[in-house]
Order: C-alpha cells, then structure tokens, then sequence
C-alpha cells in the first residue's frame, strides 16, 4: 500500500468535523433551548450569505475596511454560537481585507473581482456546510429535501 493510500485510509476513519459546537452546550451556554440556537444559527448564515454578496463587490480601500468590520462582528456571533470553522474562516479573511485589501498603499492595485472571490470561497463553502448539517426546528419549515408526511386518509385510522 502506497504511502498516499494509506493516508486517506486514515482520513476516512477521522471523525469529520463537527457542523458546529454541541447545540446542548451552547444551549445551556446561552440559556436558551437547542431549537433557539438552531434558529439563531440559520439567521447567522443569513447574515454572512449578505455579508458575502456585499464583500464580492467590493472595490475600494473604504469598502474592505467596512467589509472588515462587518466580519469581525459576525465572527464574535460565531463564537457565541459554536461555529468555530466559520469563526477562523472569517477571522483569516478578516485579516486580508483589514491589512491587504484596505491598505491605503494597495489602493492603486485594487484587488480583481476573481481575487476577492477566491478569498471569500473557503466562507461560503463552509456556510453549505453548516447548513447542511443544521436540523429543522419545528417552527422552522423543513427544507424540500425532508419529505413531510403524507396526511392521512380518511380509510386510515388518525
């Protein structure tokens, strides 16, 4: 067995990442329910899917360093909410826009909207990933994916 085999035979029995802390611990972390966090957690993601939208069209020194701040303020509710790999993604990006992207020396040399892209990619594939993994609450609609039980008949008994 090759040397490369063997690593991803070990890979493959690493536990995956979690999606996010134990819900319970931030639960009770928070003094709120794990159906709360949920809630919290899907309106977190929706905040960083804006932030992302607003940061691809950013152009100018004034943009980034707003971008900056907007991702340090979403990565203390990261924090608040265990979402640690979002938490570094941010936090690795918000050091990008902070001291490259915003210095007032770059300005001429703005980066290419395909730059910026690919420093935002790691954030979005990681927000997929949380959501993914995030279970529908029951105030929460179910996404399309979950088949939602077939209403009885009236031939079934209730």
């Amino acid at each position: 067995m090759r040397i490369l085999d063997k690593l991803e035979a070990v890979r493959r029995l690493l536990p995956k990442t979690p999606v996010i802390e134990n819900n319970r611990g931030v639960a009770n972390r928070l003094g709120v329910d794990a159906a709360t966090v949920t809630e919290l957690l899907g309106s977190l993601l929706g905040k960083v899917d804006k932030w992302l939208a607003t940061a691809r069209e950013s152009r100018i020194a004034t943009d980034f360093r707003r971008d900056a701040q907007d991702a340090h303020a979403l990565i203390g509710a990261c924090l608040s909410l265990g979402a640690s790999g979002l938490h570094q993604k941010l936090a690795s990006i918000e050091s990008v826009l902070r001291d490259d992207f915003a210095a007032p020396d770059r300005v001429p040399a703005a980066p290419l909207p395909e730059e910026i892209a690919e420093k935002l990619a790691p954030i979005a594939a990681e927000v997929t990933r949380i959501r993914s993994g995030l279970q529908p609450t029951a105030s929460a609609p179910a996404p399309a994916s979950v088949a939602a039980p077939a209403p009885a008949t009236a031939a079934e008994p209730a």
